[in-house]
This record gives structure tokens, C-alpha cells and sequence, in this order.
């Protein structure tokens, strides 16, 4: 039997992405100059690109001025636990109820983004590690994976603090997948 296809679009993507922002992290209108259906788009915009938020501002020609944008942000954020839980509870909300019902193989990937600047509130977030794109200094997150049929489907994210053993990190990232139901079989 033939498979059905689906296309998936940008403004599908956006949709959904939106969708669950807004469903997970109750993004609110910090002021006239930047409402947060624009604050959405730009933070998306960005991560398409694989950009900076101010350099997003800079290309885009009706975008607010990246300062207004920083300070609307700012004043939207949660305190980092929450938006972290959000964040969380928006992956486990877009990943299909049948993988969690029985175990499957999970990925885990640790993710280093280079950093060229100085910690904002601690040490411990900037992580070190061998140099790469100039600088051994990095932002660091882990992920865990549902693997099924050659897919994966991102089941829980967690920060990595400076000087934290991958062990600690594992057992994070399996609590948290435990969590929304999902089980592994083994890790990759």
C-alpha cells in the first residue's frame, strides 16, 4: 500500500512552533513597540537563520531596532527554571503519543555553541571545552531522542554547566524523559 505524503511548509512550521510558545511560555506584549506575535517571529526568524537576534533586526527591513527587541525580551522572560520547564513541556507536548507507549532507542547529543563574551549571572554557564570556531568557551545543552524508523523526535533538553560529568547529565536528561512517558530500550 502506498504510503500517503505530506509537505510540510515554512508557514506550517511557524504555526506550530507558535502554537506551542505560546501554549507552553506565555509570551505577553511587553510594550508597543515590539507586541509578541512580532518578538515570535523574530526569535524564529533567528533560529532559521542560525543567527543573533540583533543581526535578524538588522536584515529585516520593518523589524523594531535590536535594542528595542533586547528589551522586550528581558522583560518577557521567565526566571531561567521556567522557561527551561516550558521549553520541556512544549518538546514533550509535539512528540506523538505512540512513542511513549512501549521502548524505543534513544539519542542523546551534546550541542556546544561558541561563546565570545563574559558569563551574565554565573560561571558554571559557560562551558569549556577543546577549541573550536576560535574560542574554547561555549553555551551547552543536551538532548535526548526518540529514534524510530530513521525519525527522531526530541523528547526532553537540559543545560550543561561548566565542569558537570556527562554521568549527571545522562541521568538528568533520563528523569526528564521518564517524565513525559518516554522509555529506552538502549542509548546511542
Amino acid at each position: 500500500m502506498r504510503q500517503a505524503q505530506y509537505t510540510l511548509t515554512p508557514a506550517a512550521v511557524h504555526q506550530h512552533a507558535s502554537t506551542l510558545v505560546q501554549t507552553h511560555w506565555q509570551l505577553r506584549d511587553p510594550g508597543p513597540k515590539c507586541r509578541a506575535s512580532v518578538l515570535r517571529t523574530l526569535l524564529f526568524t533567528a533560529a532559521a537563520w542560525l543567527t543573533s537576534l540583533s543581526e535578524t533586526c538588522h536584515r529585516l527591513r520593518d523589524a523594531p531596532s535590536d535594542e528595542a527587541v533586547r528589551r522586550a525580551l528581558l522583560a518577557t522572560l521567565p526566571k531561567y527554571a521556567e522557561l527551561q520547564q516550558a521549553l520541556n513541556g512544549a518538546l514533550a507536548a509535539s512528540l506523538p503519543k505512540t512513542r511513549r507507549k512501549r521502548r524505543h532507542p534513544l539519542a542523546v547529543d551534546f550541542t556546544l555553541l561558541p561563546y565570545h563574551g563574559q558569563p551574565q549571572a554565573e560561571e558554571a554557564e559557560v562551558y569549556r571545552s577543546k577549541p573550536k570556531s576560535g574560542t574554547s568557551h561555549f553555551h551547552a545543552y543536551a538532548t535526548v531522542y526518540v529514534v524510530r524508523k530513521g525519525r527522531r523526535f526530541t523528547g526532553a533538553l537540559t543545560p550543561v554547566a561548566k565542569g558537570e560529568a556527562t554521568k549527571t547529565v545522562l541521568q538528568r536528561l533520563l528523569r526528564q524523559a521518564a517524565r513525559v512517558g518516554i522509555r529506552p530500550r538502549y542509548l546511542l
